[in-house]
């Protein structure tokens, strides 16, 4: 379970919609952030500019109303005139100094000039530049104040300085109303970004998604799934929805053709393999020896074959051949040996001759393109000995009761089929009453589990050595039952095992 949210986290984090979506998201931020930042400093800008210009206005109109009067300030009633004046232009509060620092007159009930020391540092400025001007603002946005200075004349020619202080709060009240508004657009960015965001998913993500569904759909054998929607907007996307239905139908067409070819096919097959089954002997000429079979092909055909043999001397003859490859060629590979072998042993039964002759045969009629290993064992009448050649067929095993190790009918040469001529040599065996014959293909010990690890000669051969009281049938049906659970029941070649007892 943890593995598939894992998984599953793992795949939305991959996939194109969450990249898109992390992209959109953070050019969304980024334009949203970079349009609030302009219109606020732009507002802001135009706010102080706007109020810069009415306060300089208004500073120089109450200069020059100033300047136009007689000033007086060594009388009450020359104060009185600037008070007036001052009270005309809208100034209720305000200090007076001489060109010595001196404060000669002040109107400051509220008493909020207490600290004089900036008000000097403004009036009297080091920069000797800014002291010729007749007045001077200057705008503290942070304070939500202006300062406005005026330079007069009196009639003695002595020059005053005015100084006064306003505190500007409709620009706090803007400042505000200036959030609220960047408030707004900032909301309304992130709805129009949410969407155009659910836009472009109806309009691109939604029939993607589809496509993916149905593909997963027919990917699990559902051939009849289409995309479907409206098909209306005539885009690129309607364009691939259309063409993948026309690439499904044509797909489920190809399939349905090939399943109709498959099930032909397995008729066919069906049939070569009861038409093999003809050609498979039942045991009965070996009914003495106990015979047991187990014949598994990995297809409905195989490429193993086996035949029992009488002859007119009283002797009996085993054939058994494993072609190289599975299914439908070797099965018709192991069809010339059975015809060859059928043709050779009319002539002669000695498993040298008989195997040498077969070589050239299947050679001659399959031009060295197809092979076979295979042995021929001859059990003359009355002897406690068989005879043997062996082309490079897996050892049959000749097990005694008590001993652990079987003797091996070894290989004697190569394939049948790859050179010829060839000269097989013939050898002999000891095989008394009691012995049991095991013949078994490349498919038992080459069987592999899912590591890979082949089924292996010494795990067949303490098998028969651990069961060798038990009847042949019994033991051949541990052997391919032990192999089926080894290899999970697959099985990678044709089984076949032939067990004897004399």
């Amino acid at each position: 379970m943890n593995f598939f949210v894992a998984n599953s986290s793992r795949n939305i984090f991959l996939s194109a919609k969450f990249k898109i979506a992390i992209a959109y998201s953070m050019l969304a931020i980024v334009n949203i952030s970079i349009f609030s930042i302009l219109i606020f400093e732009n507002q802001v800008d135009l706010i102080v500019n706007n109020f810069k210009l009415h306060y300089d206005h208004f500073a120089s109109v109450s200069s020059k109303s100033l300047n136009e009067i007689e000033i007086d300030l060594d009388s009450d009633e020359g104060k009185k005139v600037i008070l007036d004046q001052l009270f005309i232009n809208g100034i209720t509060k305000f200090l007076v100094f001489d060109e010595k620092m001196n404060l000669v007159y002040a109107v400051d009930e509220s008493n909020e000039f207490r600290n004089l020391e900036p008000i000097l540092s403004f009036l009297f400025p080091k920069n000797k530049e800014q002291d010729v001007s007749k007045y001077r603002i200057e705008l503290d946005i942070d304070s939500y104040q202006v300062k406005i200075s005026f330079k007069i004349t009196s009639l003695e020619l002595k020059n005053y300085y005015i100084y006064t202080e306003e505190t500007i709060r409709i620009v706090k009240d803007r400042l505000s109303q200036l959030y609220i508004q960047i408030g707004v657009v900032v909301v309304l960015g992130i709805l129009f970004h949410a969407f155009f965001a659910l836009y472009l998913y109806k309009l691109i993500f939604s029939r993607l998604t589809i496509l993916k569904n149905v593909s997963n759909s027919m990917k699990a054998g559902d051939l009849e799934k289409r995309a479907e929607w409206d098909f209306k907007g005539k885009d690129e996307l309607d364009d691939l929805g259309l063409s993948f239905n026309a690439m499904a139908t044509t797909i489920q067409n190809k399939i349905n053709e090939i399943s109709t070819l498959n099930h032909e096919i397995q008729i066919e097959l069906e049939i070569g393999k009861e038409v093999q089954g003809f050609f498979l002997p039942n045991g009965k000429v070996f009914k003495d020896y106990n015979v047991a079979i187990q014949f598994a092909p990995m297809r409905e055909v195989s490429g193993d074959i086996y035949n029992f043999y009488t002859f007119k001397d009283g002797s009996r003859g085993l054939f058994f051949a494993d072609a190289m490859g599975h299914g439908v060629p070797a099965a018709l590979v192991t069809t010339v040996i059975n015809l060859g072998l059928h043709i050779i042993l009319k002539k002669t039964n000695q498993p040298d001759k008989v195997m040498s002759l077969l070589n050239s045969y299947v050679s001659y009629h399959l031009k060295n393109s197809y092979y076979a290993s295979g042995i021929f064992i001859l059990f003359p009448a009355n002897e406690d000995f068989i005879y043997y050649s062996n082309a490079a067929q897996n050892d049959p095993l000749i097990f005694r009761k008590g001993e652990l190790d079987p003797f091996h009918l070894e290989s004697m040469g190569m394939n049948l089929g790859m050179i010829a001529p060839f000269e097989y040599p013939m050898e002999k065996a000891r095989f008394l009453r009691g012995d049991k014959l095991v013949i078994y293909s490349d498919g038992v010990t080459e069987g592999r589990n899912e590591e890979k690890v082949q089924y292996g000669y010494p795990r067949l051969k303490e098998i028969v050595y651990s069961n060798f009281d038990k009847s042949n049938q019994e033991i051949s049906e541990l052997i391919l039952g032990d192999l089926k659970v080894y290899t999970n029941n697959k099985f990678d070649d044709d089984v076949s095992i032939l067990i004897l007892e004399k």
